[in-house]
């Protein structure tokens, strides 16, 4: 009773909101297939999406009668005021886990852009380019078949959902009453799944990066039992290794002191080691790395950020592997730093050429070339 109280002012905000306030001069979008879906939009709902403020409300569903019969549009926005979504709500809890939260997006995204263009040559292309797999009752769904069949569905936060994953796709499973099944697969295509260019895509990284918090806490609890010795008196804890290259892995090393503490190594003595630790980001350090991105286009970018912070980017959801390029002399190093999206498969290489003093002073800067949101089926070692 609490919960329909509450959707009922929901919908009373969103009545009064919508008659009474002020229309925006302009609708902003985070991306051009956001704003190439919203041109397709009968009037009707563009009035709707650009008469709410959107620095009141972030988001909100309208009545997609005339677009699909028996469903609604979810439209959302970021706090930059621009619009980041808009689909046919199919999904309508919240993920559990939040990084689920862009393959939701594509789903609802693409089956309303497909409900929009209407034409069935359009839509064939479409799911051929998207490689989209649509399935009803376990049977392939015809372009021409795939509105009709929505608009006979019922989507509640009781139907049973589930998504699941793997390194080349997803698969978006809906158990609906009666039993039957409506499906959706596609291929764990990032730069598809967000609905961005390559250039959309990779400012929004530069932007994260130049935003991103220091890390709290550098520390790296591990069961001494992990520590593998060497003769010269350096502990090993091993980590993964990067498609087979067991010179290019997430290794990191450590000493033991009077104390019997085992601290990750930084010295000269080991520098090659030392190096590794610092990009595994276990040295708390004033350095700052000078990156120069490669873009799409040809284009570069410059920054300097601070290099803890610029690691601790890839803390969650990532694996760091780092290998040698080159190593002639401890003034003539040449570094590889690979990090792999466990979600979605991609990979952003980072290429450090510098030498072991600029290594183990905590106060320089380092030099790199970065090359980001390349797919892993394109690495080849």
């Amino acid at each position: 009773m609490v919960a329909y109280r509450l959707y009922k002012i929901n919908i009373l905000l969103f009545s009064i909101l919508l008659f009474t306030g002020p229309i925006r001069s302009e609708t902003r979008f985070n991306s051009a297939k956001l704003r190439e879906i919203y041109l397709l939009m009968p009037d009707q709902f563009r009035r709707q999406i650009d008469k709410l403020d959107s620095k009141l409300i972030k988001s909100f569903v309208i009545d997609a009668m005339g677009i699909i019969p028996n469903q609604r549009i979810s439209v959302r926005y970021n706090k930059e005021n621009q619009l980041v979504h808009l689909g046919i709500r199919l999904i309508s809890t919240k993920p559990a886990d939040d990084r689920f939260q862009v393959v939701y997006d594509y789903v609802e995204r693409t089956l309303l852009n497909m409900a929009l263009i209407k034409d069935k040559d359009q839509i064939i292309r479409k799911m051929s380019e998207d490689q989209l797999q649509i399935k009803y009752n376990k049977k392939s769904l015809p372009a021409n078949q795939i509105a009709s069949i929505l608009s006979s569905l019922i989507f509640t936060e009781e139907t049973a959902f589930r998504l699941d994953s793997n390194d080349d796709s997803f698969l978006v499973t809906w158990q609906l009453p009666n039993s039957p099944l409506f499906q959706i697969g596609f291929p764990n295509d990032y730069p598809v799944i967000c609905g961005m260019t390559k250039d959309e895509i990779e400012n929004e990284i530069v932007k994260e990066l130049q935003n991103e918090s220091v890390p709290s806490d550098l520390s790296t609890p591990f069961n001494q039992g992990l520590l593998e010795s060497s003769a010269d008196g350096l502990f090993i804890k091993k980590g993964k290794v990067f498609f087979d290259h067991s010179d290019i892995n997430s290794d990191t090393y450590f000493v033991q002191n009077s104390s019997g503490e085992y601290l990750p190594v930084f010295s000269q003595k080991f520098y090659k080691e030392s190096a590794a630790n610092v990009f595994q980001n276990l040295i708390d350090t004033n350095q700052k790395i000078s990156l120069t991105l490669k873009l799409y286009g040809n284009r570069e970018e410059r920054c300097t950020l601070d290099l803890n912070r610029f690691l601790n980017h890839f803390s969650e959801d990532y694996t760091t592997y780092f290998g040698w390029q080159r190593v002639d002399s401890k003034n003539d190093l040449v570094a590889s730093v690979f990090v792999r999206n466990h979600l979605f498969s991609f990979i952003h290489m980072l290429i450090v050429k510098t030498n072991s003093n600029l290594i183990l002073n905590k106060d320089s800067t380092i030099e790199g070339t970065l090359y980001i949101f390349i797919p892993q089926k394109n690495i080849s070692l």
